[in-house]
């Protein structure tokens, strides 16, 4: 897992946060795509030759804060888990305050 941070505060009340995390999984049974290990003959399952073995999941994104409050910002990606499949990409917004 790789993770990457930055944070810079001219003044105590306004801060700013870059980030940014890069995770991967080397999959070897995935019973979710797989069918599970007593259900094989399910027309859903898949083999695992047709199972990516390695997925990536990154995450990158801006955190501003000023006093109390913060809007975070951050884009996801995650890679196709199986042949066939399509990247995953979404991204978040939320606003923070503190009590």
């Amino acid at each position: 897992m790789k993770s990457v941070n930055y944070h810079k505060s001219k003044t105590r009340r306004f801060n700013y946060q870059v980030f940014a995390s890069l995770n991967g999984q080397l999959v070897i049974y995935d019973a979710t795509l797989m069918g599970g290990m007593f259900n094989q003959t399910s027309v859903y399952a898949l083999n695992s030759s047709e199972i990516n073995p390695i997925v990536l999941r990154v995450k990158a994104g801006l955190k501003l804060s000023y006093h109390r409050y913060g809007l975070t910002y951050e884009q996801h990606y995650g890679s196709p888990e199986f042949d066939g499949a399509k990247e995953h990409l979404w991204g978040r917004i939320s606003l923070d305050f503190k009590l």
